[in-house]
C-alpha cells in the first residue's frame, strides 16, 4: 500500500485482485484524519486505468 497526500488531494495506490469495501473504508479513514472531503483509490492490479481508480467522498 502505498499512500499520497498533499494540501487538498488524497491518493492511495494500491495491487490488489479487487477494490475490496475494507479500502474504501481505509481512505475514508485518512480522509478523516486529514480533514479532506474526497480522495481517489488507484488499483495497478487492472488490464486499463478507468478500471482501477475509484473516487471516494466523505
Amino acid at each position: 500500500m502505498s499512500y499520497i497526500r498533499d494540501v487538498h488531494h488524497s491518493l492511495d495506490i494500491k495491487s490488489v485482485d479487487e477494490l475490496e469495501e475494507v479500502h474504501v473504508t481505509q481512505l475514508l479513514a485518512y480522509l478523516q484524519l486529514a480533514g479532506l472531503s474526497a480522495g481517489q483509490l488507484l488499483d495497478f492490479n487492472e488490464d486499463t486505468l478507468s478500471k482501477g481508480l475509484r473516487r471516494v467522498l466523505l
